[in-house]
């Protein structure tokens, strides 16, 4: 562990950086949508993309009945627009049928089927952590609420369920994105280049104070000062601690 830790996370959180995503929506379901449309997009393009679309389409059934073609009209302009027409189109109907399992009273009958069938299939995720229910099982706009069940949609993966946990229910999950990496790496909080294996460094290695807020807190310094590119290292609080600046 960096024996500067404590100090970085400290001058980290004297930026008050806003402890939130920086993508725009409405509502538990266009923002998981959102997360999906921002995957290698930056958020401030995909808020430019999304008012529209999410207008005309606010809830999992609507969405649903726009359809794929409809759907890419939207968002063709992001990149690989095709494949995620078809994941969110895909995705709302999943959320429909989520929605009719809560109906039905059957949700936690799907959660054990859900977490028999992953120990069957051998899966070696750490079960403790992506089994943890945030919330109810499923929510009323029929989203699970928890890491295993959010990556049985389509187009979350385990970087979009963080987010979504993170944001929706102020759960200590810890999304590693490019800033995290870079941002991570300089101050040395983290190492290597696997996001699973960053993704558990942060969760051993952040202090329990700043653990709901410390993705927010690297993403944001790595938008608004450590840029991949010409970082402003003479204006940043941590010089005397970054590894960039001291090669």
């Amino acid at each position: 562990m960096n024996e500067n830790a404590d100090k970085i996370w400290q001058l980290l959180a004297s930026y008050n950086y806003p402890a939130k995503s920086g993508l725009d929506y409405i509502n538990e379901f266009t923002f998981l949508v959102g997360v999906l449309l921002s995957a290698q997009a930056q958020d401030a393009f995909i808020n430019t993309q999304t008012p529209e679309f999410f207008k005309a389409a606010p809830d999992s059934q609507s969405m649903h009945a726009l359809g794929v073609e409809e759907i890419a009209r939207y968002v063709q302009r992001i990149g690989l627009w095709r494949n995620k027409s078809l994941n969110i189109h895909k995705l709302a109907k999943q959320v429909q049928e989520f929605k009719k399992i809560k109906a039905d009273g059957k949700e936690k009958e799907w959660y054990d089927s859900l977490v028999e069938k992953c120990y069957t299939a051998g899966d070696e995720s750490d079960f403790n952590d992506d089994l943890h229910v945030y919330g109810p099982i499923i929510s009323d706009e029929g989203i699970p609420s928890f890491r295993l069940g959010l990556i049985q949609l389509a187009g979350i993966g385990r970087k979009s369920a963080n987010v979504f946990l993170n944001v929706v229910y102020n759960a200590p999950t810890f999304p590693v994105d490019t800033h995290v990496q870079r941002v991570g790496s300089r101050l040395g909080v983290v190492e290597g280049n696997n996001p699973v294996e960053m993704e558990y460094m942060m969760k051993s290695a952040v202090p329990h104070e700043y653990a709901k807020v410390a993705c927010h807190m690297l993403v944001w310094h790595g938008r608004k000062v450590c840029f991949a590119k010409k970082p402003d290292c003479a204006g940043c609080k941590l010089k005397n601690y970054c590894n960039f600046v001291k090669k």
